[in-house]
C-alpha cells in the first residue's frame, strides 16, 4: 500500500512539506536577490550559484536549452523491475514523488539545478524512521540545491538549511542523493562541480550583451 503524500511529508526535513507546498511568507524569496551576470562571483562560491540562477533566465538561448532538456529528461519513461509485489509499490512511490506531484515535476527540478547550479541537485530520501538506512523509503523530494551544503564526510555528506525555520540538518547519505555535473578533483571543494550554465556563461553574456546592444539600437 503506497504511503499518502501527506503522510511523507510529515516525515521530511522540508518546510515546505510541513505547510504541504504552502509559502506564508511572501518575502522567503528575498535571498535570491543577486548580482547581475556581469558581476558573477568567481568559481567557486555560494554567492556564485544564486547568480547562476538569476542569470540563466535572461538569455533566451540558453534558457532555450534548458528547457528543452528539461523537458525531455522528465517525459522519459521508466521500468521498476523486481517481484511484483515490491515493483508495484516503488512505481507508486516514484509516481507520487516530490509530496504527491509526481515523477514529472520532481525531475524538472532535478534537471534544472542539475543543469544551473555548480553545486549540482539534491534529492531527499524520506523513510519511516529517517534515522535508520534499513528503514522502508516512503518518498523522494527535491531538496533547494542552494539551501544544502556539501561537507565532504561521506556518511554525513550534506547539510540542508530549512529556508522557512533556518534550522539546519545534517544529513546522512541514506537521507539524500547528490547529482552534480563534472565535480571537481580537488578536495577542498567537496564534490562542487561545473555546471553546464557555468561552463557556457562567457558565451552567454556575449550573446546576451549584442542581443540588448541590438534592441537598443
Amino acid at each position: 500500500m503506497p504511503t499518502l503524500p501527506l503522510e511523507v511529508a510529515q516525515h521530511s526535513v522540508q518546510q515546505r512539506a510541513a505547510d504541504f507546498g504552502i509559502d506564508q511568507n511572501p518575502l522567503s524569496m528575498f535571498f535570491y536577490t543577486a548580482n547581475s551576470a556581469d558581476d558573477m562571483p568567481a568559481w567557486w562560491s555560494p554567492a556564485r550559484d544564486i547568480a547562476l540562477r538569476n542569470f540563466w533566465p535572461t538569455e533566451s538561448i540558453m534558457a532555450s536549452a534548458i528547457y528543452s532538456m528539461v523537458a525531455k529528461m522528465k517525459s522519459l519513461t521508466y521500468t521498476v523491475e523486481g517481484p511484483k509485489k515490491q515493483a508495484r509499490y516503488f512505481q507508486d512511490m516514484l509516481a507520487n514523488a516530490e509530496f504527491g506531484r509526481g515523477w514529472s515535476h520532481f525531475m524538472s527540478k532535478i534537471v534544472e539545478d542539475h543543469l544551473v547550479v555548480d553545486r549540482g541537485a539534491f534529492a531527499e530520501i524520506i523513510r519511516n524512521d529517517n534515522t535508520d538506512p534499513q528503514d522502508r523509503v516512503i518518498g523522494l523530494a527535491h531538496l533547494d540545491a542552494v539551501q544544502c551544503t556539501l561537507t565532504g564526510n561521506l556518511a554525513y555528506p550534506v547539510v540542508y538549511t530549512n529556508q522557512m525555520t533556518g534550522k539546519s540538518y545534517l544529513l546522512a547519505d541514506h537521507q539524500v542523493i547528490h547529482f552534480p555535473s563534472l565535480p571537481s578533483p580537488i578536495e577542498r571543494y567537496k564534490e562542487v562541480g561545473h555546471s553546464a550554465v557555468s561552463r557556457a556563461l562567457k558565451a552567454s553574456q556575449i550573446i546576451r550583451d549584442i542581443t540588448t546592444y541590438k534592441k537598443e539600437k
